[in-house]
This record gives C-alpha cells, structure tokens and sequence, in this order.
C-alpha cells in the first residue's frame, strides 16, 4: 500500500498552445483541492538546443563510462535545464517533498525534454523519485479496453528476432533464470522466450500476454516516427500497425522495449501525425510503456532489465523497480545507459504481490541486494512474523506441559515426514536414463602450434559453447603434456584404488585435436568409461577459420549429441503441458522437441529454468502419465 504521502504530481502544460509559455502546478496526492499555479515563460529554441546539446553529448559518451567527468556535465546540463523550465517555487516545493514517487503530467510537446535529467539539489529528478510521465494530447483517442490480469500473469520475452544481435539472446535467458520456476509451485508468472519472431506472429499473439520484452533492433531513423519500429524476421511493427489495434481487445499491461531510442523525441501533435510508438501502445490500451530516449549499449542495457524484473517480481512498485535498475547501473559506474531509461504510466502500480513473494525473495536475495531503499523481502517475511506472533500472543498462557510435549511431538514427525517425501518426490525421477551435465575439455598437440591453427582450436570451442549442451572445461596443457603427467601417475608404488589420478582429469570428455596436410582429425576421450571414439574427419579450407567454425564442428556435434542424447521423465502433467526433469543446465532450449518412448508423443518445449523445462503435448489431446520418458527428437517437423 502506498502512503498518501508518498506521491508528488507535477503537472506542466503549455498555455493554449502559446510557443514559451507553460502552466505549472506541484500538488500532494491527497492535499487540498486549491492547487497554486505558476505561470512561466521559457526560451524554446534554447531549451531545444540544450536538450540536443544533452542528448548528443550522450550518445558520443555511452562508450565512455560513467565517470565523475560525464556525471559532472550531465549535471551542469541539466541545471540549466531546470533553471529554464521550472518555476523557482515549483523546485523549492519538489526539493521540500517528502514524497517518493513523482507523476509527471505533461502534455505530448513537451515529450521531446529528458526531464527525469533535471536537476534538483544535485540530483536528477529521475535519481530524486521514482518518476512515471502521463500524457494530455488534443489528438482524438479511441476509448481501449483495459487489460484485466490474473495470477500467473503471461509474459512473452522476444530476443534477436533479426539473429544479428547475440546479446539480446542473452539477455532474454537471463530474464527467465530469474524467475527461477519450480515445476511443484504455483507460479507467479507464466514465461515464453521466442527468438525470430515475425510480424504476423506478432500482431496476432501479442494480446494474449500480460508482459512483454523486446530486445532486439529499432528502425529509428524514419523521418516520420509513425514508421519507426520494431525490426522482426519479417517486416517492421510500426506505430501505426499498433494504433490499429486500439478500441480492440486489450494489449499487454506493461511493454518494455529494451532497444536503442525506442522513444522519439518529437511533439505527437505536430504535422498532424499520428502517435509515436510509445504513444500508439499507450494509446491502444497499454498500462506501462519502458523505452529509451538515446542508444544504449548492449551489457549495461540487459543489467538494467535484469535488475528491474528482479525487484518487480519482488513484488514493488514499477517506479520502484526502475529507481532499482538505474541505482545499480550507476553504483557499478559500467556506462550512462541508465539515463536513457524512461516510463510511462502511473509508477506506483504493483504487478505482483509483496506478500506472496516471500519465497521468491529468498531466491532473488543472494543475487540482487539493494544497496538503498526498502528490502520487500525482508519487510515481506516481518510481515509474516508479526502475524505469528500476534497469534501466539492470544493464546492462554496457562497450557499444560503434557498438551505442550504432545504438541511438539507430533509437530516434529509431521517435520520429518514432509522433509522425507519432499525428499523422495525430487529425487525419484533421477536414474541413469535422464541427461546429466557434462563438462568437456578440447585439448591439442604440437601439430596445431601456430597462430592459424590456434584459431581452429578456438572455433571449435567458440561452437561448442555456442551448443549449450557442454561446460567447457579451460586447460593449459596439450595432449602431450597430459599423456605424460597420466604415466607418471601410473608408475607410482600406491594402490590406485585409493588415490585419485591428477586433477587434470576432472571433465567428463577430452576432445584432442591434431592437424595432418590441412585435415583435421578428432579423438573424443570418456574419462569415466576410458574409451576413446575416433570422429569423421573435417577438411580445413584457405581463409578464414572462424568463418569454418560450424563446418569443423559439424562432425564433432553430430558424434557427441548422438553418443549423449538429450534424454529425461515427464515429472507432472498440467492439463496439455508437461513438465520435465531436465532444463537449460543440460543443454534443453525452447522450440526443442522431444519424444515419448511410451507413446506416439512428441513435447515441444516453451519454457526453461536451470533444472526443468515445460513444453506443450503434440497432439494436444494426448494422454501422457508421470515418470515417462523422453528423448530429444531433431528430425520432427
């Protein structure tokens, strides 16, 4: 519950669309109904060319760092900006607030101002509160259907859909790491990750999520910002292909689009055009729109998103959550992406509740600690505490010391018995048949010794990892070397049954690598069977070798997942889903298929965490039973 003391509302509008000339009002959520209104007068083509001075200066420093110097030009920007637009007692009421939240009220000509850079008592506005803008505009709007969400809320991450941009990919597997789905909970968020999605695809699935992620590319440089938009497979989403879709049925609750300038910075009013695209998905009904004002690089960018859906499915406000992400981007000091960052929309509204994250904040405890504000997973496990002990309070205090033993007898075997079939139930489905991880080393003789043929040895790590079905296992020494170091051991006067054999052995696989006349031979070492399989052999061409990479790797790839098979057992089934024991840790993507052993099935997988997976059963109305199993299946179309 937010405090009604806790939100500001700073409302500035233009005077009857007068050229310089703005209304401001600073007013308490709950104070009195007399507002007093400040008349002001500013210099607009100075005020443009600071705010392109601001954002120029951005873009060329993004790369830079964000070092005392940046920070120190920002604020010296910023306080003119400040200085020119606000009423003098406009900012002694913001600097005197108490409140935490700011609502912005502007109207859409002034959208082309970065006003969370503002600056007060040394602040930017967006470091000073957690800040959301809403917009007025004269533009005619169709009246949207508001979205009416349900736990688990559906959310629909999109990743790389041009395949040009690796770290988006990334970036969208980290997102579902940390929700850090358990098959045997109720979950709080249902999660689908896609990559190369097309704009058909698009258009007609995206109503059916509550939240969606977009990281990917933007086509920002249409001189009319209607046509500006999400680069998919196929085609470009435009603003005016979603303005379309207002007065339909409703849109997603909260759209994130982590891609460079996903906000233009110009009037919607101007030239007649439509609504840009944060304003059509706002105008078709969406609640909270997050977008860029500049370019964003891709690490500090995917850090931001993680920090943000960390702490809203913790739970707190969305403002709160993007405070969060931008305190933490500028603790670590990595860039100025964090300036960028802006939100539509009311920012003391909750997508999820504090008081049954409790679990997930044990989760996510370990990974993100705030360094400032509040802690909801530790105020959400006070709460529960307070309510025991409120409870235990009302009891007599008189009880007998018989009743009291008994009580704390058949507490414990209650204790003991959950824990046991807790323990059995997680653990009945691990045999020999479901995939465990395995790490692999590949390791090379003097043959591959030069610069060249370092690079092949490279690739075929580079595809390896690419894979995700193997850890990859550094090593230092060549085959050789190895080789010799086992002789050693096995000449030493020790019964071997009781020493291990040197550290060097500590992965599952040794791939050795040999170069003869330009042709590459691979040996594919067990250490745990002792076998050694002897792999198709690859013919190395003239140039360059990274572009071989998957052509030298192909062999290798085929022999290895076709001698270790992803495999598991279905652990649940949950109406046409089901939930299987093995996930990302083993190498499970999603668009895998796998099929039944039992039956004529196939699962097509949609979701993943660390240890298991969800996929939808094929045909959907098959009948599948707990404990079955399951092996991929590459060839099903």
């Amino acid at each position: 519950m937010i405090n009604e003391n806790d939100v500001v509302t700073l409302e500035i509008e233009t005077t009857n669309g007068a050229s310089g000339q703005l209304n401001i009002v600073v007013h308490d959520q709950f104070a009195s109904p007399i507002f007093q209104r400040y008349p002001h007068t500013f210099n607009q083509p100075f005020v443009e060319k600071k705010c392109q001075k601001m954002i120029h200066f951005l873009n060329v420093s993004s790369r830079k760092g964000g070092t005392p110097e940046v920070r120190n030009k920002l604020i010296n920007l910023g306080s003119v900006l400040s200085d020119e637009l606000l009423h003098p007692e406009a900012k002694k009421e913001l600097r005197l607030s108490d409140a935490i939240y700011l609502k912005l009220k502007i109207t859409s000509d002034l959208l082309y101002i970065p006003w969370e850079l503002l600056i007060i008592d040394q602040q930017f506005l967006c470091e000073r509160f957690r800040i959301g803008r809403m917009v007025t505009t004269q533009k005619t709007i169709t009246k949207s259907i508001a979205r009416k969400t349900s736990v688990p809320l559906k959310m629909w991450i999109i990743t790389d859909p041009t395949n040009n941009l690796p770290s988006a990919v990334h970036e969208g597997k980290n997102i579902l790491d940390l929700f850090d789905m358990d098959a045997d909970e109720v979950p709080a968020i249902d999660i689908r990750l896609d990559p190369q999605i097309s704009k058909d695809q698009l258009l007609e699935q995206i109503r059916d999520y509550d939240i969606v992620h977009f990281a990917g590319h933007t086509d920002y440089e249409s001189k009319d910002p209607t046509d500006m938009g999400w680069l998919l497979s196929c085609g470009t989403l435009t603003a005016r292909d979603i303005e379309k879709m207002a007065g339909g049925p409703p849109l997603p609750s909260l759209v994130f689009a982590n891609t460079c300038q996903s906000v233009t910075l110009s009037s919607w009013e101007k030239q007649n055009r439509s609504f840009d695209l944060a304003g059509a998905f706002m105008l078709s009904g969406v609640r909270h729109y997050i977008g860029t004002f500049w370019d964003i690089i891709d690490e500090p960018s995917s850090h931001f998103s993680h920090h943000f859906y960390s702490y809203l499915y913790l739970g707190q406000p969305i403002g709160e959550a993007i405070h969060f992400a931008r305190q933490k981007l500028i603790e670590a000091g990595e860039d100025t992406c964090w300036t960028s960052y802006l939100l539509y929309g009311d920012p003391t509204v909750r997508y999820f509740d504090p008081d049954s994250s409790v679990s997930v904040g044990k989760r996510l405890q370990n990974r993100h600690e705030p360094s400032s504000g509040k802690q909801p997973d530790i105020q959400s496990r006070r709460k529960v505490i307070l309510r025991i002990k409120e409870s235990s309070e009302k009891q007599p205090r008189n009880w007998n010391k018989t009743v009291t033993l008994c009580a704390l007898f058949l507490f414990l075997l209650l204790l003991i018995s959950s824990t046991l079939w807790y323990l059995l139930k997680s653990h009945h489905v691990k045999d020999e048949w479901t995939s465990a991880l395995k790490t692999i080393a590949v390791t090379y003789d003097e043959s591959l010794a030069n610069n060249r043929h370092d690079m092949i040895h490279y690739a075929i790590k580079a595809t390896l990892m690419d894979h995700g079905r193997f850890i990859l296992v550094e090593r230092g020494l060549n085959f050789t070397e190895i080789e010799k170091e086992l002789a050693i051991w096995e000449r030493l006067p020790m019964n071997k049954n009781y020493f291990q054999p040197p550290e060097l052995l500590q992965a599952d696989l040794f791939i050795r690598l040999k170069i003869l006349n330009d042709t590459l031979l691979m040996n594919v070492f067990d250490t745990h069977t002792s076998q050694s399989k002897r792999l198709p052999i690859g013919s190395i061409r003239p140039g360059n070798i990274l572009a071989q990479k998957k052509d030298l790797a192909k062999n290798l790839l085929l022999a290895l997942t076709e001698e270790y098979p992803l495999q598991g057992r279905i652990t649940r089934i949950n109406g046409k889903n089901a939930h299987l024991n093995i996930g990302k840790k083993v190498g499970v993507k999603v668009n895998h298929v796998f099929k039944v052993l039992e039956r004529p099935i196939h699962i097509k997988i949609h979701t993943i965490n660390e240890d298991h997976s969800l996929g939808e059963l094929i045909p959907d109305n098959s009948a599948a039973n707990k404990g079955w199993r399951v092996k991929i299946d590459p060839s099903f179309k």
